[in-house]
């Protein structure tokens, strides 16, 4: 289509903007004409093309709501546009509408867990969380939507801090998450974790505390795909349909941003003429006036630009200055188009004028009408992260095909018919799986399988003291079934009103033992998902909801665990619907045959596994596989035995326990051994290793600031007001 309207489009595209006008002239030939890049027609040029649509998104807008002929460069460009700016894919697989998707469900989600891990009491009201979405959708600064939702909460007293950072960050703020995170504490070194969704170096910020935020993470992500439906009403503006269209939404941003210019032009202008330079057209670092905040944009954050206006203006009373203030108040003063907040678009928005494009322009040119479902399969598409490398040649590909389909080549619109989905991603899921620390050709089970959460319970609970002493295996056993059964959190709290209401212990007693600070770190999560979806766990299912659990660890896609719980097991649409809400995730570095699967006779029974032994008795796994007397340990010893004689390979390497890096460090190490033994004819007599090791005690460092604060503990009312305001600058650091 295009090349048959401009023959040297595509070329000038991609070479003729880093030309000047000799160059371009001598590589276009006679074709080229007065230094345009885009459009060289002589009566259609780059000056009209710009004049006519000063942005993208005014051609875009033109193209849907137009049905007349347009250029078909106009078209590429749209559509082009499109594509590359697509959106995210918080809502795949969904017809998102503004106002009807599924965020209901995701704020209830957002509140039940808080709730769940906070150990707060907690009612799901339908009503009461779209009254919330209401506010949050507001033309309100972020403080004020913050104000009525809290309002509206109205948490106890004890919880209304974790609930005003929870809301905080959903409005865009910056949220202190470990004052959200009441039950355990939450930090990076000794600092807070803060986080700001609408930062432009969120990103950044998200990669440094991700490791410290542990199983939070998924927690937080949930927190941020509602803060980006929050934007997207922003963006949309408060007047929007359920049609509404992004292009349209860019254009009014683009027009009031002209408005708004003019506006703080004359505020300037009129009010304090001296600043005017500074603000249009000073380009030094130190000022975040207006020329840096459109021209330099890492050195006039818009946040920056802001407090710099206000502080031009602070002391103007004009009705110019009140209105710029207010804007300033709702960030919706001198906005860009292009900004992190575009990221809040969802691919569906885009998906919908791109439809409209091609549908309109469709009759005039039949190829867009025969290769429509493609180029919308462009926009929709994806690689799944289970893919890797689509080249199955490749050594470090495990992309598995279709019979019959080994030579085709994998498009957006075909890969449905040449990849085997399901064996592709099982087999992702493998490459990265280990063996069993003990058993090293056995493979590991899943984090959330129901043999791993019961080992992990008993074990914690196998050496918890009450008043120093450990529990009675009866009444641990009862803890399991009545308190474990019935609750995913297990705090101290709990355990102790327990013991007391059993007259088990009085309500003095003091609890240790814990691996987490004042709760378990361990719970019987997957056993109470599974009960609620099959009514029980029994022998005749334990075996299917091992293998469901297995296939939630492998297939985090949706769409194939969906097709895999209807064909593979061929579960009712409920049961279907309620597990595809699970999250599981990690594996365990156990194996079945290391928990349940050797058998030993000992003084606990005959033929019992290491599962049986930590519940009749009080031991750890530990020291379960280390008495001799109980026979695991020599099953073990004969797994892990290997020859004593012949070259390593990677392959043995590879089935140890452990991280890659660490894996490829004892490879590496095996290779000099290896290079010793060929220069030196025979194989070393002995190989030492050193470890770099102190005496000293292990303690929690103690941060600098807190060393100040020691030091300054007893210091005269005067100097204590100056390192106050010490302190809190080097907390803002």
């Amino acid at each position: 289509m295009v090349l048959e309207n401009d023959p040297t489009f595509f070329i000038r595209l991609e070479h003729t903007s880093f030309l000047d006008e000799e160059d371009k002239a001598n590589y276009l030939g006679a074709d080229y004409k007065d230094n345009y890049n885009l459009f060289i027609d002589e009566d259609f040029n780059d000056y009209t093309y710009y004049h006519k649509y000063p942005t993208i998104y005014h051609l875009r807008k033109a193209l849907c709501e137009s049905t007349e002929k347009a250029d078909p460069r106009l078209i590429y460009l749209a559509l082009h546009h499109i594509v590359k700016y697509r959106g995210n894919f918080l809502y795949e697989g969904q017809k998102f509408n503004m106002d009807a998707s599924n965020i209901e469900d995701r704020l209830s989600d957002v509140f039940t867990q808080f709730a769940d891990f906070n150990n707060i009491p907690y009612e799901d009201d339908e009503k009461k969380n779209l009254e919330i979405l209401e506010i949050l959708k507001k033309p309100l600064s972020k403080k004020a939507k913050v104000d009525e939702v809290m309002a509206l909460i109205a948490p106890e007293k004890d919880f209304k801090s974790a609930y005003k950072e929870l809301v905080t960050g959903i409005a865009g703020n910056k949220m202190n998450v470990t004052k959200m995170i009441l039950c355990e504490p939450i930090k990076q070194g000794d600092s807070e974790i803060k986080l700001k969704f609408s930062d432009s170096n969120y990103d950044d910020q998200f990669s440094e505390v991700e490791n410290d935020l542990g199983e939070y993470v998924e927690f937080i992500d949930s927190l941020h795909n509602i803060y980006s439906w929050v934007e997207l009403q922003t963006i949309m503006g408060a007047t929007h349909t359920d049609n509404a269209s992004i292009s349209e939404a860019m254009v009014s941003r683009y027009n009031k941003h002209h408005e708004d210019l003019q506006l703080l032009k004359k505020c300037i202008k009129d009010n304090v003429p001296k600043k005017y330079f500074d603000m249009f057209r000073n380009d030094s670092e130190k000022l975040k006036g207006y020329y840096n905040y459109i021209n330099h944009p890492s050195k006039a954050p818009v946040d920056e630009f802001y407090k710099y206006v206000k502080k031009c203006i602070e002391k103007v009373d004009t009705p110019e200055a009140k209105q710029i203030l207010h804007d300033i108040e709702l960030e919706n003063f001198l906005l860009k188009q292009n900004s992190r907040t575009n990221g809040s678009v969802p691919y569906q928005m885009q998906l919908d004028e791109m439809i409209k494009i091609i549908d309109n322009q469709a009759k005039y040119y039949p190829v867009l009408k025969e290769k429509r479902e493609q180029l919308l399969s462009i926009l929709t598409f994806k690689i799944p992260y289970y893919f890797g490398p689509l080249n199955e040649t490749s050594e470090h590909a495990w992309i598995k095909r279709l019979e019959g389909k080994e030579n085709q080549r994998i498009l957006p619109w075909n890969y449905q018919d040449i990849v085997d989905v399901d064996a592709t991603a099982e087999g992702f899921i493998k490459r990265m799986r280990s063996y069993c620390t003990y058993f090293p050709d056995e493979e590991v089970l899943p984090k959330n399988s129901l043999i791993v959460s019961k080992y992990e319970v008993y074990n914690e609970l196998n050496k918890i003291r009450v008043d120093d002493k450990l529990l009675e295996v009866d009444i641990k056993n009862d803890i399991y079934n009545e308190l474990f059964m019935n609750n995913k959190t297990v705090t101290e709290k709990k355990l102790k009103n327990w013991l007391v209401n059993n007259q088990c212990c009085n309500k003095n007693a003091e609890i240790k033992g814990f691996q987490k600070e004042n709760q378990f770190s361990t719970s019987l999560t997957p056993w109470i998902d599974f009960t609620n979806i099959f009514g029980e766990i029994n022998q005749s299912n334990f075996d299917l909801i091992e293998d469901i659990i297995y296939d939630l660890t492998v297939f985090e896609d949706k769409k194939i665990m969906k097709r895999r719980l209807k064909k593979k097991y061929a579960l009712p649409d409920d049961k279907i619907k309620q597990i595809l809400k699970l999250k599981y995730k990690d594996w365990s570095r156990l194996s079945k045959k290391l928990l349940d699967g050797i058998v030993a006779d000992n003084k606990f029974g005959s033929s019992v596994t290491v599962l049986d032994v930590l519940e009749m008795s009080r031991l750890n796994l530990m020291e379960i596989i280390n008495d001799r007397d109980l026979g695991y340990a020599q099953m073990i010893e004969a797994a892990a035995s290997c020859p004593e004689d012949g070259k390593f390979t990677y392959k043995e390497v590879q089935r140890l326990a452990g991280s890659p890096a660490l894996k490829r460090g004892i490879w590496q190490s095996l290779q000099i051994v290896e290079e010793i033994t060929k220069v030196m004819k025979c194989r070393p007599k002995y190989i030492y290793i050193e470890f770099e090791r102190s005496e000293e005690t292990k303690e929690r460092t103690e941060s600098k600031i807190k060393k100040l604060e020691n030091v300054y503990k007893d210091l005269d009312e005067q100097t204590k007001v100056e390192y106050k305001t010490v302190l809190e600058e080097l907390k803002g650091l």
